[in-house]
């Protein structure tokens, strides 16, 4: 009900602009759309929660347990049933991991992320304790009683090491070595002689490094900072402020060009690389893969 507030909510703030960025232009084809839902944010990443990287293996087991749980709970409650009414009980379930994302679902866009699809990631969770409680009657009693306890903190544990790794290695260490790779450039030369400071964004069709990939999928993990024009001026103002450089005038002029003390700083792509201010200080992201 709340889910559906907000959203009414939304498409009608949504009808008072004119906007790009509008994920309530609502889809024309809800067949196909609903097809890709299923497909990718549901079975790719709905049923696997605790990964970042899709995997339809990890995807059918967990389904398999669910759908085993529903289908014993369905034969002990109504042995005469059996099949018919698991089948209805797992349309049900597909449905409400429709209705756990269903702006996503109507949207004309067909794009999720992580930040922005928790509902699904939750109902995964709930279904999976719902499944072991059941799928645990059906052991031995001394055993029965105690599995839902080892494998829920099992989960705990392997979940906790999966996301340290994740947050880790696919945020906060890509990042490091930008920063790393900028800085080491800025000591490297006499700032006094310098004018211009040009950023050159990288190719995000490739990897800086060997774990740093850029696929639409994955968010921030795995993403360089620099990819993204609007991470560049903190990251810069956060570079002086390590080296000791004191700030005495620091102006935005442009989304892509700021004025820092008597630096001119901006930021491109290597094709769109404007006219610079000389002598200039041009520091290319892409031989970020040559600097380690």
């Amino acid at each position: 009900a709340s889910m559906g507030i907000a959203m009414l909510a939304y498409f009608l703030y949504t009808r008072t602009i004119t906007s790009h960025y509008n994920y309530l232009r609502l889809s024309t084809n809800m067949f196909s759309k609903l097809i890709w839902f299923l497909r990718e944010p549901i079975w790719q990443f709905g049923l696997n929660p605790w990964a970042i990287n899709p995997s339809s293996l990890s995807s059918l087991f967990l389904f398999t347990i669910i759908a085993l749980a529903v289908f014993l709970k369905t034969k002990r409650d109504k042995p005469e049933s059996g099949i018919l009414l698991s089948s209805v009980k797992l349309v049900l379930i597909v449905g409400l991991y429709v209705l756990s994302c269903l702006p996503i679902v109507i949207s004309a866009q067909a794009g999720h992320a992580y930040r922005s699809t928790p509902g699904p990631y939750l109902l995964t969770s709930i279904l999976l304790l719902l499944s072991i409680n059941e799928l645990a009657r059906h052991f031995p009693r001394r055993l029965g009683n105690s599995c839902p306890l080892l494998l829920g903190l099992v989960m705990f544990v392997t979940s906790s090491i999966i996301a340290n790794y994740n947050i880790g290695h696919l945020i906060a260490e890509a990042p490091a070595l930008e920063i790393r790779f900028i800085k080491s450039a800025l000591q490297q030369t006499d700032l006094r002689k310098i004018r211009h400071i040009h950023i050159i964004k990288p190719d995000i069709s490739k990897g800086l490094v060997s774990f740093v990939t850029y696929r639409t999928w994955v968010d921030e993990f795995g993403v360089a900072a620099t990819a993204h024009g609007q991470d560049i001026f903190p990251i810069m103002l956060g570079i002086f402020a390590n080296l000791g450089i004191k700030k005495e005038n620091c102006t935005i002029t442009r989304s892509d060009e700021m004025l820092f003390n008597s630096w001119v700083i901006s930021f491109s792509t290597a094709q769109e690389l404007p006219k610079l201010l000389e002598p200039a200080l041009i520091i290319d992201m892409n031989r970020l893969q040559h600097f380690y």
